[in-house]
């Protein structure tokens, strides 16, 4: 589970999202995407001074990384 389930788990949350962003404008769906990558941003750092697996760092640094370049 642990990594592996956690990226199932987003991407299910995607699938979901795309569903609710389909009737919004293009403004509105970027502003959503946007407090999201700031959300995911926020909780990796967070999070990363109380992980001990190294596994967990990398994927929260990824995440950081990943979702920092997504910001428009």
């Amino acid at each position: 589970a642990g990594v592996a389930g956690a990226a199932n788990a987003a991407a299910g949350a995607v699938a979901g999202a795309a569903g609710a962003l389909a009737g919004m404008s293009a403004g509105d769906q970027l502003a959503v995407i946007n407090a999201s990558n700031a959300a995911e941003i926020a909780t990796s750092k967070a999070a990363q001074p109380k992980l001990t697996n190294s596994e967990a760092r990398d994927y929260a640094r990824d995440m950081i990384r990943e979702h920092t370049a997504m910001q428009g």
